[in-house]
């Protein structure tokens, strides 16, 4: 008995929090506008016998759009501390790039791009991807296991203006240059 009550009023507060606020401003406005206003309308004598349920109607409709604010402003506030600590997470992986990794996001700098081809079977490829640092542009391949990759824009931004995390010792930097021109010439 006691569980078909609760269900219908769970049932009750599903409905559009539009809905209880229209029906808490008209009981609200009913129930607190003066008697000249009330009886422009002729509507004393349905005030007078219906007060206890325009007022029931009104703590009712109050209540369930003022928890519906809360529960929507709750969650918009657990997104947003999500969202900050998701991307505190990503930029700290910027912070720990190995050198194959910074290889392939300073191309986009250097070849002023916003997108190269990247082998989709890349273990390193598949890293930034998950941290969404880059992302594969298209569905289609350029050849094989090649596809288009974009650097996301706010890992753009976070590398110009710490560009310095991009750094690779010069000797490593010459092995990658061959080893990526030699790359080249397989296509």
């Amino acid at each position: 008995m006691l569980e078909a009550i609760f269900a219908k009023i769970l049932g009750v507060v599903k409905y559009s929090t539009k809905l209880f606020v229209i029906v808490a401003i008209i009981s609200g406005i009913v129930l607190f506008a003066p008697p000249a206003f009330i009886n422009q309308f002729g509507l004393n004598q349905l005030v007078a016998d219906y007060i206890p349920y325009i007022g029931g109607s009104f703590i009712i409709s109050c209540v369930v759009s003022i928890v519906n604010l809360v529960g929507f402003l709750f969650e918009k506030v657990k997104t947003k501390i999500q969202n900050t600590k998701v991307m505190k997470l990503r930029q700290n992986r910027l912070h720990s790039l190995n050198n194959r990794e910074k290889w392939i996001l300073l191309y986009y700098f250097e070849h002023e791009t916003n997108t190269q081809l990247l082998a989709i079977n890349d273990g390193t490829v598949s890293e930034l991807a998950g941290y969404k640092i880059i992302q594969r542009a298209t569905n289609l391949s350029q050849g094989g296991l090649f596809f288009s990759y974009n650097l996301n824009p706010w890992a753009r931004q976070y590398l110009m203006e710490n560009l310095h995390l991009l750094q690779i010792p010069d000797e490593e930097a010459t092995e990658m240059r061959r080893a990526s021109q030699l790359r080249n010439r397989l296509w």
